[in-house]
């Protein structure tokens, strides 16, 4: 094979590799040899992995292959390449959750994301790089440095799964698992131009157990999500809080005509989206409204700063964190971390239960002003993008980014992210569609329908 069609392997989606297999033009062995290939090269300007599980990913790609040529194979991501987050536990690799504050620890089994791709028949090949404890929209990490954006490596990847947005941008692999506590699969996929899911809280069992955190798929495209979706959800027994894939019925196939559509572009809080983003979204909207959807703009979703009790709790958390560290590994801690942890120091038990009732009020408005809609457009976040080695823009609270995202988490609601355009620079604009709980592949329908319908090609960065 040559060099040109091998490094073409590498921009191929999921379920064009696993076309290709079953028709026998490629098999996993040279895509994943594809990918180490391009990794050698592209890795260390662009920082999206810590760990290149060489070895093992071989004897999975070769297991892989000899399926496909006795016509077995596993499932739909059979030999498909796939990097996991290190938040997320793979057998035999380290995890350190983007903190040089915490020991390396190689974990001895995998999580539920890590487990149902392998029995799927995916091949892990590297875990992705990701901010101090998942805390920070950046790709700004203590333990790993500064991982860069394949669009152009002076802008940002967006976080918390920001190896992984780099990663699936660059070319390599074609999927990646992220987590998401307040937008950490959708900030990646709206600064990288990919597609990414953020599923129906229990939808995708994960561990540790976190009420408002999601492991989700992340793509190049949103038919890639369903695939992988369809491997990860479903019920493990180590996670309290997981069901089964099909609880309480999934709508078949939904074409834009007829569906009633909210466009979210003020969430009553936080910064606004700035105008390129705005533009980006509402053309999007109108996009699917020329296509049949019944596009409504909505009012303003809260009228209150709901950022401010979900600071004191996310804030609280990381106190107990630090407190239950020693002095060195506290002193080893990234500085701005600790500074948004002592914000807790002063709240009162009282306080820390006024901000969760604070927030129980607002997500009920939130879910009560989305049911009128079938699914809701909006802004991922409010700037296009920022320099690559800053926690956000303009030295803005770490927290502000969080405005159009946050609350889902909250109310547990499924958010698709997909790519709406470019700006003047060409850096990509995500957007979210947002839908009713359980309606995750109603979600992704939607975003691959509009995807076929956005008017224009992705092309990768070439990343020369």
């Amino acid at each position: 094979m040559s060099a040109q069609s091998s490094e073409s392997l590498c921009h191929l989606n999921a379920t064009d590799l696993v076309a290709g297999y079953r028709r026998g033009d490629f098999s996993p062995v040279e895509v994943l040899d594809a990918v180490l290939s391009r990794t050698e090269r592209l890795n260390p300007r662009f920082n999206m992995f810590f760990h290149i599980a060489q070895e093992s990913a071989r004897q999975e790609a070769l297991v892989s292959e000899r399926r496909w040529k006795e016509g077995q194979p596993l499932g739909l991501l059979d030999g498909v390449p796939v990097s996991i987050k290190d938040s997320i536990a793979m057998k035999g690799a380290p995890m350190q959750v983007g903190s040089r504050a915490l020991r390396k620890i190689v974990s001895a089994q995998d999580a539920p994301p890590a487990a149902r791709l392998r029995e799927a028949g995916a091949v892990l090949f590297a875990k992705t790089t990701m901010p101090d404890h998942g805390m920070f929209g950046s790709g700004v990490s203590t333990a790993f440095g500064v991982t860069r954006n394949p669009w152009n490596p002076a802008f940002n990847t967006g976080g918390s799964s920001s190896g992984a947005g780099a990663a699936l941008a660059a070319g390599l692999g074609a999927l990646s698992v992220g987590t998401d506590i307040a937008g950490s699969v959708r900030f990646p996929a709206s600064l990288c131009g990919l597609a990414s899911l953020k599923p129906t809280h229990g939808l995708v069992p994960h561990l540790p157990v976190v009420a408002v955190r999601e492991a989700g798929p992340m793509a190049r495209s949103a038919r890639d999500l369903a695939a992988m979706l369809h491997v990860l959800a479903g019920t493990d027994k180590r996670d309290y809080g997981s069901f089964p894939a099909l609880a309480a019925g999934v709508p078949g196939w939904r074409e834009p005509k007829g569906l009633r559509v909210g466009l979210l572009l003020d969430v009553g809080y936080g910064n606004k989206a700035e105008p390129a983003v705005v533009a980006a979204v509402r053309n999007a909207a109108e996009t699917l409204a020329r296509a049949g959807a019944q596009v409504e703009e909505m009012s303003a979703l809260l009228n209150v700063d709901v950022l401010v009790p979900l600071a004191q709790m996310s804030a609280t958390t990381m106190l107990a964190r630090f407190e239950a560290m020693s002095q060195e590994q506290r002193d080893l801690s990234y500085l701005p971390l600790l500074e948004f942890a002592e914000r807790a120091r002063r709240l009162t038990a009282l306080d820390y239960q006024a901000a969760i009732q604070a927030v129980d009020v607002a997500k009920a408005e939130v879910v009560r002003a989305t049911a009128a809609y079938d699914y809701v457009l909006a802004p991922v976040v409010n700037k296009v993008n920022w320099a690559a080695e800053s926690n956000a823009p303009d030295d803005d609270d770490i927290y502000r980014l969080t405005s159009y995202c946050g609350m889902f988490n909250q109310t547990g609601q499924p958010v698709g992210c997909v790519c709406a355009g470019f700006d003047e620079r060409g850096l990509p604009i995500g957007m979210q569609i947002i839908g009713q709980r359980f309606d995750d592949r109603g979600v992704m329908q939607l975003a691959e329908q509009y995807e076929a319908l956005r008017g224009f090609d992705m092309q990768w960065p070439e990343c020369q």
